[in-house]
């Protein structure tokens, strides 16, 4: 289902996929609906009541204009919402993690990229283990068999974490409405390492370049630029517009947000970003990234993250991109210890000095990077 700008509890169900890759449908879009010959508008209400909610389709004619069938449907919406309220919401079937975890991810607001990878992802390792169990049989321990599975068939540990990721929206879903009272996916712990070696090889490192800057969807691309530019995933969640100084072309970590150094830092905005940044803000109030709730969630950016390196062939963190501008400015002849200044480091002897690293130290260094990246020049005495 897709979700309409301005209309709260009222969805599209989008079964001829008019509107794929689109996450949020502005009410001018249901223009397409009447083009595409279609009979009906197929909006969806939503009701809650307490932590219980109930679907319902709504079909209005496609020969009204969307804004005449949006006035409709809010009004029968508030209808179907009284009478719930009045006789009680219908008795729920026992959902198996099959149906959950399809149905709920049909409701979600995500890319198709994200669908598939996900769909994906549990065709192959979740369903054949509890795909026909009940929501509420589900125990950790199977999830962990799960796990051990992927890990004996030589996943990494970030592949593994998806069991988790994609897994713990479906529990929630189902705790708020009452189905069930414990999420078994907050017990898996699985680390991943960010202290390993790592290195890509230019040519590769350009190739993210490449699919960020072409990446369609605008707040994922403004997202994935402040990544590349060394920026940890904690920090760019919750960067403000406050935040952002166009005229200056710089914006600031707040320590608050920054959960590494507790201080606040300020780095220089590059030529990538400005643009689609500005473009962003424009369509913001407050947190420039924006989920249901406020600032995206950590699920939700790891799911960009992956649709973006599945797209582009490579097996990396978004930590990794750390590492990667470590590599190659290292190479390019940075000193180790002003690395620290890029990536925010505040730690040992690296704050010792970074009294003389300001913005522009770090504009320097980080232009240099994206003109490699670019292929506009190759690190300095690499050999590569």
């Amino acid at each position: 289902m897709k979700k309409i700008r301005g209309y709260k509890g009222l969805f599209y169900n989008d079964a001829a996929k008019l509107f794929d890759g689109v996450e949020e449908i502005m009410p001018d879009d249901l223009k397409r609906v009447r083009q595409s010959g279609l009979k009906h508008y197929e909006f969806v209400s939503r009701t809650y009541k307490g932590k219980q909610s109930q679907l319902d389709a709504i079909n209005i004619d496609t020969g009204r204009t969307p804004k005449k069938a949006l006035e409709e449907a809010l009004a029968e919406r508030i209808n179907v919402s009284a009478a719930i309220r009045e006789r009680g919401f219908k008795p729920k079937r026992t959902e198996n993690m099959s149906t959950a975890f399809f149905d709920l991810l049909e409701e979600r607001s995500l890319s198709q990229d994200n669908r598939k990878i996900q769909t994906a992802v549990f065709k192959a390792w979740i369903e054949p283990e509890i795909g026909s169990m009940s929501i509420g049989s589900v125990t950790a321990d199977d999830l962990k068999r799960i796990v051990k599975k992927m890990k004996e068939a030589g996943k990494a540990a970030r592949t593994q974490r998806l069991v988790r990721d994609y897994l713990s929206p479906v529990f929630k879903e189902y705790i708020e409405r009452g189905v069930i009272d414990k999420n078994p996916a907050a017990a898996l712990k699985i680390t991943v390492s960010n202290k390993k070696h790592f290195e890509l090889d230019v040519s590769d490192a350009r190739k993210l370049y490449r699919g960020v800057v072409e990446w369609p969807r605008l707040q994922e691309r403004v997202f994935f630029l402040f990544v590349l530019a060394g920026r940890r995933q904690s920090e760019v969640i919750r960067i403000r517009k406050e935040a952002i100084n166009l005229e200056k072309l710089t914006y600031t970590v707040e320590g608050e947000e920054n959960t590494k150094t507790k201080s606040s830092l300020t780095f220089p905005l590059l030529d990538e970003i400005v643009e689609p940044l500005r473009e962003l803000m424009s369509e913001r109030d407050d947190f420039l990234f924006v989920g249901n709730d406020g600032a995206v969630s950590r699920y939700t950016v790891q799911n960009w993250w992956s649709a973006l390196t599945a797209r582009l062939g490579l097996e990396m963190t978004m930590h990794e991109t750390r590492n990667l501008i470590g590599h190659i400015l290292i190479a390019d002849g940075l000193e180790e210890q002003s690395r620290g200044a890029l990536l925010g480091h505040a730690t040992g002897s690296i704050t010792g000095r970074y009294s003389w690293l300001g913005v522009q130290f770090i504009r320097e260094w980080l232009e240099r990077y994206f003109a490699i990246l670019r292929g506009e020049a190759e690190p300095r005495g690499a050999g590569r």
